[in-house]
C-alpha cells in the first residue's frame, strides 16, 4: 500500500468521506479498516495487483451505492457484494469473470452494471430481478464468451442501453421487441448472420451498431423507418445492397 493510500484512508475516516477512491494505489488485497467505515457511499480500487481476493469487507459497507473493482484479474462475482442492497452502480469491467451466478439477483436496486471484457459465457437468469437496470455492458474490445442473448435478459424492460460487443452471439431472438426503453444496442464484432423485424419496433431506438458482423447479409426493410434511429453503423459491403440478400 502505497503511503498515499494510507493518507487517503486516514482522512476518509477522520473526515467520514462518503467517497474514496484507492484506485492505482498498490493494494494487495481489501484494507480492513475499510469495514469500520458504513457510511461510504462509493468506492473505487480498480487496478491494484491484489493477490488476496477475500472482499468479505465490502459486506460492512451497507450504504454502498457506487462500487469500482476493475482490473483487479477476479474470478468470479463476489459474493460479498449481495448484502449491498443499496448498490445502485457496480463496475466490474477487465476482470476474468467466467459467470454471472444467482447472486446477481440479490441487487435489486442497481441501474448500472458494466461487466465489458471479461469471460463470461452463463448469466443467471436472476438477472431478471434487477427491475431498474437501465444500463448493461457485456461488451469491450476483448468483450466476453456469449454464444446467445439469454432471455432473462428480455425482462429488463427498462433498458436503455445494451451492449454485447465482441462477443460469439448468432442471432438476435424476436423477444428483443420488449426492450422498448432502449436507445443503444450495441452488437458489433458478433456473428450475426441477419436482424429480425422485431428490431425494427424498437421506437426511442437512436444508435444500433452492428458493424464487423462479416457474415451479415441483409437487413429488414423496416429499418428505414425507425424515426427515432440516428446513428447506425454497419459494415459498407452491406450498404451497397442492404435490404435484399446478396448474390
Amino acid at each position: 500500500m502505497t503511503d498515499q493510500a494510507k493518507q487517503k484512508l486516514q482522512v476518509a475516516f477522520e473526515q467520514e468521506l462518503p467517497s474514496l477512491d484507492l484506485s492505482n494505489c498498490a493494494l494487495t488485497s481489501m484494507p480492513v479498516v475499510l469495514s469500520e467505515m458504513p457510511w461510504l457511499t462509493k468506492l473505487n480500487l480498480s487496478k491494484n495487483p491484489f493477490t488476496n481476493f477475500d472482499l468479505t469487507p465490502l459486506s460492512c459497507l451497507p450504504n454502498m451505492e457506487v462500487l469500482y473493482l476493475e482490473s483487479l484479474q477476479l474470478n468470479s462475482f463476489p459474493e460479498s457484494l449481495q448484502l449491498l442492497t443499496k448498490l445502485k452502480n457496480l463496475h466490474l469491467a477487465n476482470n476474468n469473470i467466467v459467470r454471472l451466478d444467482q447472486m446477481i439477483g440479490k441487487l435489486p436496486n442497481l441501474t448500472k452494471l458494466s461487466l465489458r471484457n471479461n469471460q463470461i459465457d452463463t448469466i443467471s437468469s436472476n438477472i431478471a430481478y434487477l427491475h431498474k437496470l437501465q444500463y448493461l455492458d457485456l461488451g469491450g474490445i476483448k468483450g466476453n464468451k456469449l454464444t446467445e442473448i439469454p432471455d432473462a435478459l428480455f425482462e429488463l424492460t427498462a433498458l436503455v442501453t445494451l451492449d454485447l460487443s465482441a462477443n460469439y452471439i448468432h442471432q438476435v431472438p424476436q423477444q428483443i421487441q420488449q426492450l422498448q426503453q432502449l436507445q443503444r444496442l450495441i452488437l458489433r464484432r458478433n456473428r450475426l448472420t441477419q436482424l429480425p423485424n422485431a428490431i425494427t419496433t424498437l421506437q426511442k431506438l437512436q444508435v444500433l451498431d452492428v458493424s464487423y458482423n462479416t457474415a451479415l447479409e441483409r437487413l429488414p426493410d423496416a429499418i428505414r423507418e425507425m424515426r427515432a434511429l440516428h446513428t447506425f453503423y454497419v459494415d459498407n459491403k452491406l450498404l451497397q445492397n442492404p435490404f435484399n440478400p446478396s448474390q
